[in-house]
């Protein structure tokens, strides 16, 4: 049995990281996408000191090699997640350089989780979100539900407009077979858009830290 992992993504003020860092997540995600209300125009932000257990996630959008390569060489991150349109080969280059992938998927009533298959083999994570133009940030939770669907054995971490009152809902998700890496919450667990609730999230996070899955990893 593993512990559920927890992903908290979106910070952009030092200050506020600093208090998101002393929660100990299991990983922050840092936004570099310009076009996020969330980007994070100074990387590495002043003063970023972490727990040794949290791991850094580089958030992108369709980037180039080069942009993703300036970033790490700034300030090295342990994980790339990918919210774009990016092939199966390109998330095998950034795979080759030793950084994990997180490979993002919008989904709707009408996703066909057979177009993960290319990906199974250059990715170590997917990560499900609210299909959105904006690639992310909604707000808003598609129907998770729909994850019963997937067949894979890679694991998944879960996103989308999840926020207080989810528990029972995650749970259920958490009892079946799924490969469920973990819990990836944004924008519900702020007072604006960047600025994080950190006591909204510890109490979020009590409420459910007991839940375990099987990894199938």
């Amino acid at each position: 049995m593993t512990s559920l992992k927890w992903k908290i993504c979106g910070m952009r003020d030092p200050d506020n990281i600093a208090r998101v860092a002393g929660l100990k997540p299991d990983l922050m995600g840092f936004i570099f996408y310009k076009k996020s209300p969330r980007y994070v125009a100074q990387w590495p932000p002043e003063g970023l000191e972490l727990e040794e257990k949290t791991e850094v996630v580089g958030v992108f959008v369709n980037p180039d090699i080069q942009e993703i390569e300036e970033r790490h060489d700034q300030k090295s991150f342990q994980w790339v997640q990918l919210h774009g349109n990016e092939s199966p080969g390109f998330c095998q280059i950034i795979k080759d350089k030793n950084i994990g992938v997180i490979k993002a998927f919008g989904v709707d009533d009408s996703f066909d989780f057979s177009q993960l298959k290319p990906y199974l083999e250059t990715v170590d994570l997917f990560l499900f979100d609210t299909k959105s133009p904006h690639h992310g940030g909604t707000g808003k939770k598609f129907d998770w539900m729909l994850l019963k669907q997937y067949s894979y054995k890679k694991p998944f971490l879960i996103s989308g407009g999840i926020g207080p009152g989810d528990q029972e809902a995650l749970e259920t998700l958490f009892d079946s077979d799924l490969p469920v890496y973990g819990i990836d919450i944004n924008s519900r667990f702020e007072s604006s858009p960047g600025i994080k609730n950190t006591h909204l999230i510890q109490s979020f996070i009590e409420s459910v830290k007991s839940v375990n899955y099987e990894s199938r990893s």
